[in-house]
């Protein structure tokens, strides 16, 4: 004889027994909270009595007859049924189990027996489990309702468990940023070091100041929902445009409430140490693209998060390149060729933006002419289009043309160490080629860019490796420079798109 149970997994109610008890036995009020089966006619709780059930097996109802095997307040309430001319006997147990006077755990379990027990269970195995869980997520926040004050004095923890729509996350900085800010779903919160007060607060190779941010996400169908969504990534893109933003590093440390659980959080990069003299370091505003150092400043960049249906695309490409760009100052002073890579990434996504912008004007007017004159004229310009735009040179095209005069003209370099219009493709162009030689070759080159150079540009060439690396290193910009390029880069495409909001003016000393 063939026998399968189908168990649901058990439910803590922070509630007494009997009121949970009340609840299982009331059968002609199941309608008002069990979400799987409720009864059509009048039910006398009292073994040997008939039930009537309206069941629901995911998008299918049927009725079904059962009858009360058990009633044994307040513990266990149980009835079965025959089904398919007696080829399969189910009996469902429903057990409550006394945690303490004010909690319970409720457990159900459902035995099919007979020749076609097999069958019905691969049937109508997994709607079963589904409908069997819900009830029990159902039983527990009505018993609960009913019971607040008990509900509270008896289980602390459950009354201060996080909001399940609400997560938290903690990201920190090198530099110093004060203030908070809030919107109708995100909020970014100042927090103070217990110890170290003074290393943490004031600009050094210890600062550190960190932030709480939260933001609300919908609420899950947990009747559907299988895997819960991670929703870490999300913490990571404020993180991200906040180091766009305000141009200096920031680290996430990971989320410390989700799902309405604790989290613990990553604090290791609070042991790291950082050069307070680089620009994305220090405590003072960047020069170019002046951004004071106050949370409520985020409001200039909260559009991406909720972007017009147009803009969609380009928020989704800014957010990645931020991230890019998060990444390579994470990385810069430990690892500079990595983060140079990073930042290469980061303009490659800008580039995307700007399909046309490897063209040169002259060059797409011959384009266009083509189109109106030539038979087929579409399909031949797009072939000639596809062959005459490259990745580097849209690259560098798409860079270059973001770069305005007042970069230029925002840099604090000696002027022979500075970043200047007429040699800035070539700089740019070099940049790309780093990448390029090291992806294909794996020659090293972080010497010729490491943060240990606080120019944007160091005159030479390396002394080793192969002609084109050393070629490169003659033009490319050092790390400190071409994220510059980047960030301004960043920036400027944000505001193209109007995902770029208004900022305070600055009136304080500034770094770049």
């Amino acid at each position: 004889m063939f026998k399968h149970a189908i168990d649901s997994e058990p439910v803590e109610i922070d509630a007494p027994i009997e009121v949970a008890w009340d609840l299982l036995v009331d059968l002609d009020r199941y309608h008002e909270w069990n979400p799987f089966a409720r009864t059509y006619r009048k039910t006398d709780v009292r073994v040997g009595s008939t039930i009537h059930f309206d069941v629901k097996l995911d998008r299918y109802n049927r009725k079904q007859t059962e009858r009360i095997a058990i009633v044994e307040p307040p513990t266990r309430l149980a009835w079965t049924t025959n089904v398919a001319l007696g080829l399969v006997k189910a009996l469902r147990v429903q057990r409550l189990e006394r945690r303490s006077e004010t909690s319970c755990t409720y457990f159900n379990t459902d035995t099919l027996e007979g020749p076609l027990a097999p069958v019905a269970r691969l049937l109508f195995g997994g709607a079963m489990h589904r409908g069997f869980a819900a009830v029990g997520r159902a039983l527990k926040e009505t018993a609960e309702k009913q019971v607040p004050t008990t509900r509270t004095q008896s289980s602390p923890l459950r009354t201060f468990a996080p909001d399940e729509n609400i997560q938290r996350g903690l990201v920190s900085t090198t530099s110093r940023v004060i203030g908070n800010y809030e919107d109708d779903g995100l909020a970014v919160a100042l927090t103070f070091p217990g110890t170290d007060i003074r290393a943490r607060l004031f600009e050094g190779s210890a600062s550190r100041t960190s932030f709480v941010v939260s933001f609300r996400t919908p609420e899950l169908d947990k009747d559907k929902t299988i895997v819960f969504p991670d929703y870490s990534p999300h913490l990571a893109a404020v993180a991200a445009c906040m180091a766009v933003l305000f141009g200096k590093r920031f680290d996430v440390h990971g989320l410390t409430e989700e799902h309405g659980r604790f989290r613990t959080p990553d604090i290791s990069p609070y042991v790291t140490l950082c050069d307070p003299q680089l620009s994305f370091n220090s405590h003072r505003p960047r020069k170019a693209f002046p951004v004071k150092l106050e949370l409520q400043e985020f409001s200039a960049v909260s559009s991406l998060f909720s972007p017009d249906e147009d803009a969609e695309t380009a928020a989704r490409s800014l957010l990645t390149a931020a991230t890019f760009y998060m990444r390579a100052l994470q990385g810069a002073e430990r690892e500079p060729e990595v983060a140079y890579l990073l930042l290469i990434s980061a303009g490659e996504v800008l580039a995307g933006l700007y399909p046309k912008a490897a063209l040169h004007e002259r060059t797409q007017g011959h384009l266009s002419l083509i189109r109106k004159h030539v038979p087929d004229g579409g399909k031949v310009a797009k072939d000639m289009e596809h062959q005459l735009r490259g990745i580097r040179r849209s690259f560098v095209t798409t860079l270059t043309s973001l770069l305005d005069s007042d970069f230029f003209d925002s840099q604090d370099d000696p002027p022979f160490y500075n970043l200047n219009v007429e040699g800035i493709g070539k700089a740019i162009g070099s940049a790309y080629d780093l990448r390029s030689v090291y992806l294909h070759s794996g020659a090293p080159f972080g010497n010729a860019v490491t943060t240990g150079y606080p120019y944007s540009f160091i005159p030479g060439e390396l002394k080793q490796g192969n002609r084109k690396l050393r070629e490169a290193t003659k033009h490319a910009p050092t790390f400190v420079g071409m994220e510059r390029v980047i960030r301004y880069a960043i920036l400027r495409c944000m505001e193209n798109h109007d995902l770029l909001g208004a900022r305070s003016p600055t009136q304080v000393e500034s770094s770049d």
